[in-house]
C-alpha cells in the first residue's frame, strides 16, 4: 500500500510541475527564514552563557539619585570598592576589576596602538574564559603578566603558542605573555577585547589608580568595572539588599544634599537585553526588537503554511479521480486522510532539506553582516537534530490536516461520473488569502517605520555636523593624574599640536574636547540653582570642552552665546569661589525648571566640587539644542557645558574636503613627530556614530529583510492561485469573449479577483501594524511620529504586488482565442 501511495504521490508531483515547484519552494523558504531568525534570537539571548557558571557571575552598577527622585545608573564604579567588597561581603567568592587603556605595543617589526584592559590577578577565576595557553591562577600573577586572545597572539607571534614571550609597551616597560585565551564570541558584551593587562603591572590603569590618594569625603570616581562570582548557595538578595548602606557608609555624599549613592549586582547574561547603563563597552540590544524578530520568524512560517493550504485544496479537482477510485476500490476516508497527511508530511521533510542547504548558503553573509560567529552545526546539537525534523513533521501535520480533509471527502459516484467535485471552501481560501495579506502588509509598515527610525536615529537627531570631522585621541601626550584620578595631558603639548594641524591647508578648523559622541561620553555632578527656594540638589551631566567646539560641529545656540577667547570668565578652572560660565541644552533648562531658554540666560549655578571642597558658581551664558552624546535608546542627559582649558581627551579636526588622504597624512606626520611612544589615533566621527547606532541598524535591517522574504513567499503563493483561477475559469472566459468582453475587461474581472482581500487585509493590518509598532518606538528616546502615508503606501504596494502577482496568468487567458477556450475541459 505504502509504494501504491508513493507512486500517486510522485505521479502528481511529475503533473503539476509548478504547483509542486511552488509549494516546495515556499515551505523551504519560510522554513529557512524561521531557522535563521531562530539563530539569530538563540545567540542574542545567550549573551554571557559561554561562561562556566555564568549564573553565579555579576556585574556591580552604579546609582546616583538627586533630590528629585531622578536616577542615573553607571556600569562602572570606584576603583576602590573592590578591595571594600572583598572585605564586607561573604558571599562573594570572587571580586575582580577591570579598567580600559590604550598602549603602543611593539614586537619585532610589528608595531600598532592597542586598547587592553587592566585587570585584577584573579580576572579568569571570576570571567572563566576558555585559556588555550597558561592556567587562570598564573595569567595575571606576576608584574609583567599579559593575557592575550588567540588573534592577538597570532598577530604579534604568528602563533598561539607563546607563553613567556615578550611585548614592549609605550617603548618603556615590556611585558610576558602568561596565558592566551580563546577568541571571544560575538555574544558576549565583552566581544573585541583582546588583552588583559595584569593589575600588577606598573603602567597599566587599574597599578597608577591604586597609587592615587584615598578619595576625599564626597568623591566617587566610577573609573573600573568589578565583577564578583558568588559562593555556591549564596543569596544575591542579601548582598543586593546589604549595598546600599554599604556604600553610603564608604562613600558618603557630600555637601548637597543629594540622596544616598547606592548599587546593585547586575547578572551578567541580563546586561545585553536589559542593561542601559553608561560605561557599557558595546552597546545593549533590545528586548522588544528581539520579540518583534522572533514574532516575524511565526508569522512567516504562518505564511508559508497558508500558502500550502491554499494550493493543495485549490488543486484538489486535480485528484478527485484518485479519490473516487480509491474509494471505489474499498479506501476508508481514516485511509486517505493518512495518506494526504503523509504527503503533506513528506513535502515539509523535503523542504526541511532544501531550508538547511538555503541557511548553510545564508549564514557566511549573515554572520560577516551582523558581526557575530552564529552556527548550524545542528548534527552536534541536539536541539536542532531532533526539534527540526519535529517541528517540520508538525508543521506538515498541520497544513496537510484541511487539505486531507477536503480531498477524502469526494463522493465517488459523484467523480467516477465525470462531474465536478467539491473544491474546498473558496470562502475559507479568500479568509487564509486575506489573513496572509495582512500579515505581509504588517510587516511592509513595520519595515518601513524601523527604516525612518532608523534614519532618524542616525541623522535627524543628531542636531550637529558629523561629517568630515577627524577625532585624534590625545593619549600618548605626557601629562599628570588629578587626585580623583583624571588624567590631565601637558596642555603646551596640545597646544603646539592644535596649531600645527590648525595651520594645514586642507584643515577647516581644530577644538579640544574631553568627550566626542560616544556611548561612554559624560561624567555627573550635583548643581545647585541660586535662589531655588526648595534647596535642590540636582544632578546633571558635566562635559569639558575647548573653544570652538560648538562652532565645529556646526551647534548653534538657541539663545545667548556659545563660549569665546574674547570673554575672559569662559575659561574659568574648577576652584572654589571662582566665577565661570556656563552652557546648558534644553533638556538641562527644563530639569533646572527654567520656563524657557531666554528665561535661563544669567541664572547662576552652583556646582559642586567633590571632597567637600565648596562650590563653584557658573553664569549660564547660552543654550544649545539636545544632541546625542550616548545612544538613542537612552535619553539625552540634561548636561551642562563648560570650557576647563586643563582638560581634554581628544582634538577635533573639521577637515574642508579637498586632499583629504594629503590631510590625514600630514596629521599623522605631525603625530609622528611630536609623540614617539605610540601610533596615532584617530577615526572619522561619522564612523564613531555608525558604530555607535549599528546595532539598531542592524537589527532594522534584518527584520526588514525577513519581512521581505514574507512577502516574496504571500506572492508566490498568490502566483499559484491565479495559475489555478486562470485555469479554472478559461471556459467562462472563452464565453465572455465570445460575448464581447475585451481582454481589458477581462484582466480587470480576475486581477479585481485578488485585489479584494488585499485591501481587505488592510483592515486587520493598519490596527495591528500601529498598536506592534508604537509599542515598539516607545522603546527610543528620541523617535519619529508614526505618519499615515507610511500605511497608505504600504496598501499601495501589497495591491501592487498582489495585481502584478496575477497579471501573467490574467494575460495568458484573456488573450487566448475563445474558439480554444470553449473546447477546455
Amino acid at each position: 500500500m505504502f509504494g501504491n501511495y508513493l507512486s500517486a504521490a510522485l505521479g502528481n508531483l511529475v503533473r503539476n510541475k509548478l504547483h509542486a515547484a511552488i509549494n516546495l519552494f515556499g515551505l523551504a523558504l519560510g522554513l529557512a527564514t524561521a531557522i535563521l531568525i531562530g539563530l539569530y534570537v538563540r545567540d542574542e539571548v545567550t549573551f554571557e552563557r559561554f561562561l562556566p557558571d555564568y549564573e553565579q557571575v555579576y556585574r556591580m552598577q552604579s546609582v546616583d539619585t538627586d533630590t528629585d527622585g531622578r536616577t542615573m545608573t553607571f556600569a562602572s564604579t570606584p576603583h576602590g570598592l573592590a578591595a571594600l567588597l572583598r572585605e564586607s561581603f561573604p558571599e562573594l567568592a570572587e571580586v575582580t576589576r577591570v579598567m580600559g587603556g590604550t598602549y603602543g605595543v611593539r614586537h619585532d617589526q610589528i608595531e600598532a596602538t592597542e586598547s587592553m584592559q587592566s585587570a585584577d590577578p584573579n580576572f579568569f577565576k571570576v570571567l572563566g574564559f576558555k585559556l588555550i595557553k597558561g592556567t587562570p591562577d598564573t595569567a595575571l600573577a606576576t608584574p609583567d603578566s599579559i593575557a592575550l586572545s588567540r588573534a592577538m597572539a597570532l598577530k604579534y607571534f604568528g602563533t598561539e603558542d607563546c607563553l613567556g614571550q615578550t611585548l614592549e609597551l609605550d617603548h618603556s616597560i615590556t611585558v610576558r605573555v602568561g596565558a592566551v585565551f580563546e577568541d571571544l564570541p560575538s555574544n558576549t558584551q565583552l566581544h573585541g577585547l583582546q588583552a588583559f593587562l595584569s593589575s600588577l603591572v606598573p603602567v597599566s590603569t587599574l597599578a597608577k589608580a591604586d597609587k592615587l590618594p584615598p578619595p576625599l569625603p564626597g568623591e566617587y570616581n566610577t573609573d573600573s568595572n568589578i565583577y564578583v562570582r558568588l559562593k555556591p548557595g549564596a543569596s544575591i538578595a542579601t548582598v543586593d539588599a546589604r549595598l546600599p548602606a554599604f556604600i553610603d557608609a564608604h562613600y558618603p555624599q557630600d555637601q548637597s544634599g543629594a540622596p544616598p549613592r547606592s548599587g546593585f549586582l547586575e547578572p551578567i547574561a541580563s546586561i545585553h537585553l536589559h542593561g542601559r547603563e553608561l560605561g557599557d563597552y558595546n552597546n545593549s540590544s533590545d528586548l522588544a526588537t528581539v520579540y518583534a524578530i522572533s514574532a516575524t520568524g511565526v508569522l512567516v512560517l504562518v505564511v508559508a503554511g497558508i500558502n500550502f493550504v491554499n494550493l493543495v485544496t485549490a488543486r484538489a479537482t486535480r485528484r478527485a479521480l484518485e479519490v473516487g477510485v480509491r474509494k471505489a476500490a474499498g479506501a476508508t476516508r481514516r485511509q486517505l486522510i493518512g495518506q494526504f497527511m503523509g504527503e503533506s508530511v513528506a513535502y515539509a521533510l523535503a523542504a526541511l532539506v532544501l531550508a538547511a542547504a538555503l541557511v548553510e548558503l545564508a549564514l557566511p553573509g549573515f554572520n560577516g553582516f551582523l558581526d557575530r560567529t552564529i552556527t548550524f552545526a545542528y548534527w552536534r546539537d541536539p536541539l536542532l537534530f531532533v526539534g527540526l525534523p519535529l517541528l517540520a513533521i508538525a508543521i506538515g501535520l498541520i497544513a496537510g490536516f484541511y487539505p486531507a480533509l477536503v480531498l477524502s471527502s469526494f463522493r465517488p459516484a459523484t467523480v467516477l461520473k465525470g462531474a465536478a467535485a467539491a473544491q474546498g471552501s473558496g470562502t475559507l481560501r479568500q479568509v487564509l488569502v486575506v489573513l496572509q495579506y495582512a500579515i505581509s502588509i504588517t510587516l511592509l509598515i513595520a519595515t518601513a517605520i524601523i527604516y525612518r527610525q532608523t534614519e532618524f536615529a542616525t541623522s535627524d537627531s543628531l542636531h550637529f555636523d558629523k561629517n568630515l570631522i577627524v577625532a585624534v585621541s590625545l593619549d600618548g601626550i605626557p601629562g599628570r593624574a588629578s587626585p580623583d584620578g583624571l588624567f590631565s595631558h601637558d596642555q603646551a603639548t596640545v597646544g603646539r599640536m592644535r596649531d600645527r594641524f590648525a595651520a594645514l591647508p586642507g584643515v577647516k578648523a581644530v577644538a579640544d574636547s574631553w568627550v566626542i559622541p560616544d556611548a561612554h561620553s559624560m561624567s555627573s555632578t550635583t548643581w545647585h540653582l541660586n535662589g531655588d527656594p526648595a534647596g535642590r540638589a540636582i544632578i546633571a551631566g558635566r562635559v569639558t570642552q575647548g573653544f570652538g567646539f560648538f562652532e565645529l560641529y556646526g551647534i548653534k545656540p538657541i539663545t545667548g552665546r556659545s563660549f569665546g577667547r574674547d570673554h575672559g570668565d569662559d575659561a574659568t578652572p574648577e576652584q572654589a569661589g571662582v566665577e565661570g560660565t556656563a552652557v546648558l541644552n534644553m533638556s538641562a533648562v527644563k530639569l533646572f525648571g527654567f520656563a524657557s531658554p531666554e528665561k535661563a540666560i544669567g541664572q547662576e549655578l552652583a556646582m559642586d566640587i567633590e571632597g567637600n571642597n565648596g562650590s563653584q558658581p557658573r553664569r549660564i551664558v547660552g543654550v544649545v539644542p539636545d544632541f546625542p552624546l550616548s545612544t538613542i535608546r537612552a535619553p539625552i542627559r540634561p548636561s551642562v557645558f563648560l570650557v576647563e582649558p586643563d582638560w581634554s581627551n581628544y582634538l577635533n579636526i573639521k577637515l574642508t574636503g579637498d586632499r583629504v588622504p594629503e590631510t590625514l597624512a600630514a596629521i599623522d606626520r605631525i603625530w609622528q613627530e611630536m609623540v614617539t611612544t605610540r601610533p596615532i589615533q584617530r577615526q572619522f566621527v561619522d564612523d564613531r556614530i555608525e558604530k555607535l547606532y549599528r546595532d539598531v541598524t542592524r537589527q532594522g535591517q534584518v527584520f526588514a529583510g525577513f519581512a521581505l522574504v514574507a512577502v516574496l513567499i504571500a506572492c508566490l503563493g498568490l502566483f499559484g492561485l491565479a495559475a489555478f483561477t486562470a485555469e479554472r475559469r478559461t471556459k467562462e472566459i472563452g464565453i465572455r469573449k465570445a460575448m464581447g468582453a475585451s481582454t481589458t475587461d477581462i484582466l480587470k474581472l480576475l486581477i479585481w479577483e485578488f485585489a479584494k482581500p488585499v485591501l481587505l487585509a488592510n483592515a486587520i493590518a493598519w490596527p495591528l501594524a500601529y498598536l506592534v509598532m508604537t509599542r515598539w518606538l516607545d522603546g527610543f528616546a528620541y523617535r519619529i511620529s508614526l505618519n499615515p502615508l507610511v500605511f497608505l503606501g504600504s496598501a499601495a504596494v501589497a495591491l501592487a504586488i498582489a495585481s502584478g502577482t496575477t497579471l501573467y496568468h490574467a494575460l495568458q487567458v484573456a488573450r487566448r482565442r475563445p474558439v480554444l477556450a470553449l473546447r477546455y475541459e
